[in-house]
């Protein structure tokens, strides 16, 4: 731990000068979209753990949702217990990085080596939880764990270490990625001013965006949540917790609990103001996208992409759908649709992709994950000829699959023993009788969590 002056008072220091109780009104609160602006292109930043002006074109979010202590989400009553934990972050981006700056204050900072725990989020540290693909994903209510095993992170920093959480963890029992630390860049400046019986700690963060497995563009959209967690009693658990997002501790586990931050140019702006994710409609194979912009700024039209579940990138679906706005320019809502059509079953994240004047792109806020169920039913036909005899070849036909890499099909015998693996083409299975004895066999198809099953009887 270092001790260095003050670079930068954090906002609720300056505020509680001024009033008794410490109240973060004037600083933007804790909302579900927000927005992460890029790093001003004559700015570098060195992290160090000290703010020297880099941050000047970030907005300040505060850490005002009480967690796991004090009672239902709210600060414990009077000043005193106000003032014994507050803190606050910003966060910038590039085309390689995405910056954090933490700022809080508390009565006492210890490192408590017997508090760590396995994940190190009971004693005094700083929690960073990122949904890279703002994938959103919720309580299905069997398992706790619903991260994409991809994009989806609990990074933990305590004194001067890293770790990640639980559903990071590559000996955990849910879908969870094994996190890579490598690449990540921290840093933490601790000041103890005299008389002050408070600790204040600036910690800042450097994530690499081939760490989480995405590619940046303006107006993506992430999920994201920054958490202090509090441990003063001497015990091996924390006392409670804050955060910006996250009033239920849920992060952990589940992305649709973090916020949403829209990546921004340098100085905040967007091109469209979006109403929200597109609303989808779905009919077989095809779905329907129902938008709404706010305001339009030079703005030339609009793409729909689609992602399928699994994937790493965005594939365009449609070609530019004209803006309403005349000249390009609105500042009232305007309301668009669009028809996607002909999609292979599985599930799907949609957005909207806006492309102003001067041809630059920049894409809205993502759907959750849409099922979509393909233009015919999960089907595998009988066989034919059945039976089947030397010298024939049994054709099976399949429907409601539209990618053999979505799918496996499998030979068994009257015991239930594999035989052989089959090929799915063409929408076809094909079984012939060489080096089969006569009897009875079965076909299993299976594709996601849909199986089917025929059987063939062999006669020699």
């Amino acid at each position: 731990m270092t001790s260095t002056p003050l670079r930068r008072l954090p906002f609720f220091l300056l505020a509680a000068a001024l009033v008794a109780a410490l109240a973060p009104a004037s600083v933007q609160a804790q909302s579900p979209d927000t927005t992460i602006n890029r790093v001003a292109p004559a700015v570098n930043i060195t992290v160090d753990g000290e703010s020297d002006g880099e941050y000047l074109n970030s907005q300040t979010y505060m850490l005002d949702e009480y967690v796991a202590g004090g009672g239902n989400n709210e600060y414990p009553e009077g000043s005193e217990s106000r003032r014994d934990l507050q803190g606050e972050f910003q966060a910038l981006w590039t085309s390689d990085t995405l910056y954090y700056f933490i700022t809080a204050v508390e009565d006492s900072l210890e490192y408590d080596t017997a508090a760590l725990g396995t994940y190190g989020n009971d004693d005094d540290s700083y929690e960073i939880y990122l949904d890279g693909d703002n994938s959103d994903n919720t309580d299905d209510g069997d398992f706790f764990c619903l991260y994409d095993g991809s994009n989806d992170f609990q990074y933990i920093f305590h004194d001067g270490d890293e770790t990640v959480g639980y559903c990071n963890r590559s000996d955990q029992d849910g879908p969870g990625k094994s996190a890579s630390l490598n690449g990540i860049n921290y840093a933490e400046v601790v000041d103890s001013t005299d008389g002050a019986n408070e600790d204040t700690v600036f910690t800042e963060v450097a994530i690499p965006w081939s760490t989480i497995g995405v590619t940046p563009a303006q107006g993506d959209t992430v999920g994201t949540d920054v958490q202090f967690n509090e441990h003063d009693d001497g015990d091996d658990a924390r006392e409670y917790k804050i955060a910006w997002a996250d009033g239920n501790d849920d992060a952990a586990g589940q992305p649709v609990a973090m916020g949403n931050a829209v990546l921004a140019d340098e100085s905040g702006f967007i091109p469209v103001e979006f109403a929200g994710a597109p609303t989808p409609s779905v009919d077989g194979d095809d779905v329907t996208l129902a938008w709404r912009t706010l305001s339009e700024t030079n703005n030339a039209g609009f793409f729909v992409q689609h992602k399928r579940e699994g994937a790493s990138n965005w594939t365009t679906a449609s070609d530019l759908v004209p803006t309403k706005a005349e000249g390009g320019t609105a500042s009232g809502e305007i309301g668009y649709r669009h028809e996607v059509t002909g999609l292979a079953p599985g599930r799907y994240q949609f957005r909207i992709q806006q492309q102003d004047v001067d041809g630059d792109l920049a894409a809205g806020p993502a759907t959750k994950l849409i099922e979509v169920s393909g233009g015919e039913e999960f089907a595998l036909k009988a066989a034919h000829p059945n039976p089947l005899r030397a010298g024939e070849t049994a054709v099976l036909d399949v429907s409601g699959v539209a990618h053999a890499e979505d799918v496996s099909a499998t030979l068994y015998n009257s015991l239930g023993q594999e035989v052989r693996e089959l090929s799915v083409d063409g929408g076809e299975i094909t079984v012939a009788p060489k080096g089969l004895s006569s009897g009875l066999y079965f076909v299993r198809l299976e594709s996601g969590e849909n199986t089917a099953s025929q059987s063939i009887t062999l006669v020699r």
